[in-house]
């Protein structure tokens, strides 16, 4: 594993962990309220006043009383079934994701494999200098470049795949079925 994936790695783990904590705190003070402790029920009023009716009938029952709240909230594993719901999600889309580029990557390499002899033969450099034949662009992307035959500058050449590493994209080219994956270009200079 590499620095930069690496560290991709561990800013999803930190913004999960933050999301996460929002939640529970979101959780926390939906279940404490505040408001019960701006009234007082026995507070008593003033016996100067006098009232405007009074009723002969028999005496009013005392008013209720509040319900104590509890100190800290219990909070329950059901309590927590949207937000497992996201986590199962997100480590779903995760998996796919490195299942994906990793299929991409052995596709690409496969490719190569079997066209680097006939680039080799006819062309002086095939690849970067640092010696690579593929450089990888993205997940689903991958680019050679070949030099060093008469008559010919260079060759650029794009191998895009599948998009399997995103799967929200790979159902929706599935859907729409506008994925084509005979796209051959050539550009003659």
């Amino acid at each position: 594993m590499n620095r930069k994936s690496r560290s991709n790695l561990l800013f999803v783990i930190f913004i999960i962990t933050l999301t996460l904590q929002c939640l529970m705190q979101i959780v926390i003070a939906d279940e404490w309220d505040d408001d019960d402790d701006k009234f007082d029920s026995s507070e008593s009023v003033s016996s100067s006043a006098q009232p405007a009716f009074t009723p002969k009938s028999e005496p009013l029952p005392p008013p209720p009383q509040p319900i104590p709240m509890l100190v800290k909230p219990t909070l329950k594993l059901e309590d927590f079934y949207r937000e497992s719901l996201i986590i199962a999600l997100i480590v779903i889309y995760l998996i796919n994701y490195i299942i994906g580029k990793r299929t991409n990557e052995g596709i690409a390499k496969r490719w190569m494999e079997v066209q680097y002899r006939l680039f080799k033969d006819n062309f002086a450099q095939v690849g970067t200098d640092t010696g690579s034949a593929l450089i990888k662009d993205g997940p689903a992307d991958f680019l050679f470049y070949l030099t060093g035959r008469r008559n010919c500058q260079y060759v650029h050449g794009r191998i895009t795949l599948k998009p399997r590493h995103d799967i929200i994209q790979l159902v929706s080219n599935f859907i729409t079925s506008q994925f084509s994956s005979n796209n051959i270009t050539d550009t003659v200079i």
